[in-house]
């Protein structure tokens, strides 16, 4: 079974074209395509679900995250959701 964290760092390089090897620029980059202005990941991340959760986003990454994986249709634990959500192309 795959690493989260190769499935997360090989989805990055995949959406955004690109080969950098340092997961944190990766995801970063991505998230900042997404329409995220921070440069720190958690803080990035919970600007991206502002952006799409827009009404029901809570501001709490946690929440947040497992609202946001649920509505790209993912199910299960937060842990399954990432897994789930980094084992296919990003949205």
């Amino acid at each position: 079974m795959a690493h989260v964290n190769d499935l997360k760092k090989s989805a990055f390089q995949t959406a955004i074209v690109t080969t950098s090897e340092n997961i944190d620029d990766l995801e970063i980059e991505w998230l900042q395509v997404k329409g995220a202005t921070s440069n720190h990941v958690n803080d990035a991340w919970i600007e991206v679900f502002a952006l799409t959760l827009v009404a029901a986003a809570t501001g709490n990454y946690n929440d947040d995250a497992y609202a946001y994986l649920g509505s790209l249709g993912h199910v299960g634990t937060l842990n399954e959701r990432w897994f789930k959500f980094y084992s296919g192309a990003l949205p």
